[in-house]
């Protein structure tokens, strides 16, 4: 084979291999095209996420800022509906003592269902004192023989010998 033949075929042959190499490249390009679009779309839907569960959180916090003025506002108003409620929750606050002192002696493994009661009981007891500091300066609300009822309620209320079980459990630790 002359010389200029072995030269072309040597060249056809760097062709060859420049065009599939070049291929290669586009082959390449294109996959690392295709891998950060899709990144970028997870990043967005990842991004539309955090940004509905950010903005249900809103308003999650909204609604329950909402329902707190709320009660808050009906704490304020002395209605049959406010004294309903105060004697709901003294009476499931009395309910919940004397399941947790009857609790008393459980054992280790079964603490954790009486400190759920205790946190609820603590709870109640927050809810009651809440209502029942609303009524000060309400006196205008209230029938004179009413008040004088109220005041002892809240005298009862807010005097020693209610046990808060957070830190003070009902068990002794051996």
């Amino acid at each position: 084979m002359p010389f200029w033949n072995k030269r072309q075929q040597r060249e056809r042959e760097l062709l060859e291999r420049l065009r599939r190499t070049d291929e290669q490249l586009e082959i390449e390009r294109q996959a690392r095209a295709l891998q950060e679009y899709e990144q970028r779309k997870k990043d967005r839907d990842a991004m539309r996420r955090r940004q509905e569960i950010a903005e249900r959180e809103r308003e999650r916090e909204d609604s329950e800022r909402r329902e707190q003025e709320e009660k808050a506002a009906r704490m304020r108003m002395v209605s049959p509906e406010t004294l309903r409620e105060l004697r709901e929750l003294l009476r499931t606050r009395y309910e919940l003592d004397i399941k947790i002192w009857n609790l008393r002696k459980v054992r280790k493994p079964d603490r954790p269902v009486v400190e759920e009661k205790m946190e609820r009981s603590d709870a109640v007891l927050g809810e009651i004192m809440n209502i029942v500091q609303a009524w000060d300066g309400s006196e205008s609300s209230w029938a004179p023989g009413e008040w004088e009822q109220a005041q002892e309620i809240v005298r009862r209320i807010e005097a020693e010998g209610k046990r808060e079980w957070a830190g003070n459990p009902p068990w002794e630790e051996n």
